[in-house]
């Protein structure tokens, strides 16, 4: 049914004389084959989107319109998908109106990546949306809604600025965040929560900061999240880092969670955590060589502290296809220990 409602949404934009100007349509569509040796189980199998459960598979519309020299409008529909796993296009990704002026910035209402994700984040872990990738793994924090690195956000208001010597500030606003990718499960009093990102890009140089703040209800501290981090590319070699601050994670939902089914916390403390992340790439022709460290320190009865490694390959048949093989190691406090091996077909249009 999804589906047929699509085909007609596309016939019905044809229809009005929408031209390739005015609209882009765009997706990702990805199968992986992972095998996973758990502590304390046998060995598993799977065959699905992602074996991570991160959802890259997507699918898209973004409509443009110039207004006049300096501004544009835009709109954007974003739904997630995972034919692999026959889960249809059920689940709106992002959804937003927005205004973009060349030299004031743009302006969005809707539902958005979350800021704290997008900025450094899954940009820089070429791994991201397989069983091999950094966050929830002991590299990158995990966590829906607006701290964490898989969250969207619905209700907000989003400003990113223009580039000004080499600088942009990007903001993310929520008045009154009340929606079920959020999780707070000491409330939901969103009242003013925030994540704001400065960054600095110049030719081989990428650095950013960002923090934002998840408020509670009642008596219980609001949460915290802070990184920094930066990225450095020379000729074929490319190394990344970025340092994660996280304070008062209650029950862990926006801190980590080493893997699905995995609970980490004993469910009523609030946690402190420190997360480091290093990758490095190398080029050879149509070939990427990736190797990944991670560590999480989290503070706290039950913590779970992480150490993290990936070794992978991902071969470019073409611009918009690449097949990825690679091992994965996941080393916890917990005896949550993990070694994934995975390989995966991704097709980007």
């Amino acid at each position: 049914m999804v589906h047929k409602i699509h085909i007609i949404f596309v016939l019905l934009l044809l229809s009005f004389g929408v031209n390739a100007s005015q609209i882009k349509f765009y997706g990702v569509i990805q199968g992986e084959y992972s095998v996973t040796d758990s502590f304390g189980g046998s060995s598993v199998q799977s065959v699905d989107d992602d074996s991570a459960n991160s959802g890259i598979g997507q699918l898209g519309f973004k409509f443009t319109e110039k207004i006049n020299q300096y501004l544009s409008s835009n709109a954007v529909l974003e739904f997630r998908t995972d034919p692999v796993n026959n889960a249809g296009a059920s689940t709106n990704r992002q959804g937003y109106v927005e205004l973009d002026h060349k030299k004031l910035g743009a302006i969005a209402i809707g539902r958005f990546h979350s800021i704290y994700k997008w900025t450094g984040g899954i940009q820089i872990d070429p791994l991201m949306g397989t069983a091999l990738q950094a966050r929830t793994n002991g590299g990158m924090s995990g966590g829906a809604g607006l701290l964490g690195h898989i969250g969207y956000v619905s209700n907000s208001i989003r400003y990113i600025s223009p580039s000004f010597n080499n600088f942009k500030l990007s903001l993310l606003w929520m008045p009154d965040e009340r929606n079920q990718n959020s999780i707070s499960t000491a409330g939901n009093d969103k009242e003013n929560d925030y994540a704001l990102a400065f960054s600095f890009e110049k030719g081989p140089l990428n650095a950013w900061f960002v923090h934002g703040r998840d408020k509670r209800s009642g008596n219980v501290p609001s949460e915290m999240a802070s990184k920094i981090g930066l990225q450095l590319a020379l000729n074929q070699h490319k190394v990344s880092f970025q340092y994660e601050v996280i304070s008062n994670s209650f029950n862990n939902a926006q801190l980590l969670n080493n893997f699905a089914a995995i609970t980490d916390v004993n469910g009523s403390s609030d946690h402190d955590a420190e997360i480091v992340y290093l990758g490095y790439q190398y080029k050879l022709r149509n070939n990427l060589l990736v190797a990944q460290l991670g560590k999480t320190d989290v503070d706290g009865l039950n913590g779970n502290n992480v150490d993290y490694l990936a070794l992978g390959l991902i071969h470019h048949m073409s611009r918009k296809v690449r097949v990825h093989f690679g091992y994965m190691n996941s080393q916890s406090s917990i005896n949550a220990d993990r070694d994934v091996w995975a390989v995966g077909l991704r097709k980007t249009f």
